[in-house]
């Protein structure tokens, strides 16, 4: 049995940006579920939030610096829909836009290879007030916003990931209270979540297979 790694494996480092940014009402950013779930008391351990959180928002040129000393090459992190769209769709924030801008810029000046994944749970509020992912409407919000972070990176970016863990913000979150909009919904919602983020899936695939170059 071979329990080796191939040998063209890709190591590297992840984080979410709901995880480590912080920076949650800075330049313009909306408000995420999971900022409002934090706020909640009760929620979270200790009434913690996602205020500051890491300062990933402030210090990714320090944090970059040592995980080039590490010797990290590459780097899975995730954009915060609601600092591109801060209501989910709309207006684009072009402040969010530029904080990814020299996010990426640092880390390949650093040798460092940006994997980007699109979405990693944290669902404007917005959106979430009209229903979140129990309505189609959020796939086609998703779709425009996966058009704009392509468009926006295409240069610099070439490995793209959708969404993350699907389950865990469909069934645990809709389905369950430990995560946001922690409901308990019947199956036949908690199906059309799947499916509504698997059609947010297949325009995430639609805008890299046609913005990309």
């Amino acid at each position: 049995m071979n329990l080796q790694f191939p040998r063209h494996f890709t190591w590297g480092v992840v984080a979410a940006a709901p995880q480590i940014e912080g920076a949650a009402t800075e330049d313009g950013k909306g408000e995420s579920n999971w900022d409002h779930f934090a706020r909640q008391p009760g929620r979270i351990t200790n009434g913690d939030n996602l205020d500051v959180a890491c300062d990933h928002y402030h210090r990714f040129r320090e944090d970059f610096s040592l995980m080039r000393r590490l010797g990290v090459k590459n780097y899975r992190l995730s954009i915060a829909w609601s600092r591109i769209f801060p209501l989910g769709r709309g207006a684009i924030n072009l402040k969010g836009l530029d904080f990814y801008d020299r996010l990426i810029d640092d880390m390949l000046a650093k040798g460092i290879t940006p994997w980007v994944t699109m979405f990693h749970w944290d669902l404007p509020q917005a959106l979430e007030d009209e229903g979140g992912w129990r309505t189609r409407s959020t796939a086609a919000a998703f779709a425009t916003y996966a058009d704009t972070i392509v468009k926006a990176y295409r240069d610099r970016v070439n490995r793209w990931i959708t969404l993350n863990e699907i389950g865990c913000f469909t069934r645990l979150a809709y389905g369950g209270t430990l995560r946001p909009p922690a409901l308990n919904e019947p199956e036949q919602v908690i199906n059309q979540t799947y499916h509504h983020a698997l059609l947010a899936h297949g325009h995430g695939v639609r805008a890299v297979r046609e913005h990309y170059r």
